[in-house]
């Protein structure tokens, strides 16, 4: 099999916030599909599912995946497979191997005769009840605001996409994508649990008996009390809840502004009692390491582990943060690099032996320290660094956090 193969390309359909088609939630700028005229593909704007596989990007990416090609596009997954973690590329490539999506497939051009949709995977809008530190305005509508404040012109006209994630104008193409052939849903946000659309989505899914063959997750940052959608998720063959926490007690308030640490908690809690009684709940944690977080990350990742009595992955999923640019890890000092490394080494040394029996956790564990590996090694200029201090220091000043109680290494930053 190709080493550089991933089934996504073939089966995989995939709309960013902003309403615009990528590659896949993990791909790089470049995954950002364009047409054979160079623009951005919009949403709501695809009538045919096959035109819409077959435009030269796809075409392209597919060839060189068969011809065991690295692209630009999938550059995040192999960073962690070069420093020792498994990618979401390699999961995806065991749950859907080369030989089942290639038969309709012209191994020459990379085009496809038909296309069996088995994955959606859609960022449902950027309607959100946060602001958190490492997003913008793409995935929360709360930060547009601020970002005019700082005058951030990158991202403050954000909500001109707003219409193309009203439901009525995305159902079309939608339908087209539901078939027996759908197996799995991820769907991010914004914040999926307040979006009325989303929960108009799901009873449509139940409505048409679609959901007893859908395998769905969502991410959630899990601020709002989930009581209506626990009825929902009922009647799912599987609800997957992954919880996105980056932090603890005031860390997490400072990054997940204006969250509360008391109300995340219980949240949390009411979620792992329910799914105590409902066998087709799994809960997981997914983290991004970011600038904002590495002060006091093993205090996530030492809360996590203690959740006892739950069947639950103790380890997070974890990201490293490479856009927004100045939310970034990389731009940490150098030397602070060097001791968050030995921290999250240190905590592996010591906490691995719990999990050496759960193969789950132990392929998250290779992960963080993949992440690790990229940290300590990654480098960036002096400009860039100066551009991510100053960026963090017209955050705080909006919204009258002390800079120094949470990033002490800002002292010293340039």
């Amino acid at each position: 099999m190709s080493n550089t193969y991933c089934p996504l390309p073939w089966n995989h359909f995939s709309a960013d916030a902003n309403g615009t088609m990528r590659m896949c939630c993990n791909s790089t700028a470049d995954g950002r599909l364009k047409n054979n005229n160079n623009n951005l593909i919009q949403l709501n704007s695809i009538e045919n599912v096959v035109d819409f596989y077959n435009i030269d990007h796809l075409k392209s990416i597919r060839k060189s995946m068969i011809d065991s090609k690295r692209i630009k596009e999938c550059d995040y997954c192999y960073a962690i497979e070069d420093n020792g973690g498994t990618s979401v590329r390699q999961w995806f490539a065991k749950q859907w191997p080369m030989e089942s999506v290639i038969e309709n497939t012209n191994l020459s051009t990379g085009e496809v005769n038909s296309v069996e949709i088995n994955y959606l995977d859609l960022s449902w809008s950027n309607k959100c009840n946060l602001q958190c530190k490492m997003c913008t305005p793409n995935a929360s509508d709360q930060l547009i605001k601020e970002f005019k404040f700082i005058d951030n012109e990158q991202w403050s006209n954000a909500m001109e996409f707003k219409d193309r994630w009203n439901y009525n104008n995305i159902k079309p193409i939608l339908d087209k994508t539901i078939t027996e052939n759908l197996s799995q849903i991820l769907v991010t946000g914004g914040e999926p649990l307040i979006n009325n659309d989303f929960y108009n989505f799901c009873q449509m899914l139940i409505s048409t008996g679609v959901s007893k063959q859908i395998e769905m997750s969502i991410h959630t940052n899990l601020t709002v009390t989930p009581q209506k959608w626990f009825d929902i998720w009922q009647h799912f063959k599987s609800m997957s809840i992954k919880i996105s926490i980056d932090a603890v007690e005031e860390v997490y308030e400072y990054i997940r502004y204006p969250g509360k640490w008391h109300i995340i908690k219980q949240n949390i809690k009411d979620t792992l009692e329910f799914s105590k009684n409902n066998n087709n709940i799994g809960i997981e944690f997914h983290t991004v390491l970011s600038i904002f977080n590495t002060e006091k990350f093993t205090d996530l990742l030492d809360y996590l582990a203690s959740l006892e009595g739950y069947a639950v992955l103790k380890v997070p999923h974890i990201n490293y943060i490479h856009i927004p640019d100045y939310a970034s890890p990389s731009n940490l000092p150098t030397d602070y690099k060097i001791i968050i490394y030995k921290n999250i080494m240190e905590w592996i040394k010591i906490n691995i032996p719990k999990f050496l029996n759960d193969a789950r956790c132990m392929e998250k564990i290779s992960t963080l320290y993949s992440v690790a590996n990229i940290l300590l090694h990654s480098q960036t200029t002096d400009e860039e660094k100066h551009k991510s201090y100053v960026m963090i220091k017209k955050m705080d000043v909006y919204r009258k956090h002390d800079t120094l109680k949470f990033l002490p290494w800002m002292a010293d930053a340039k």
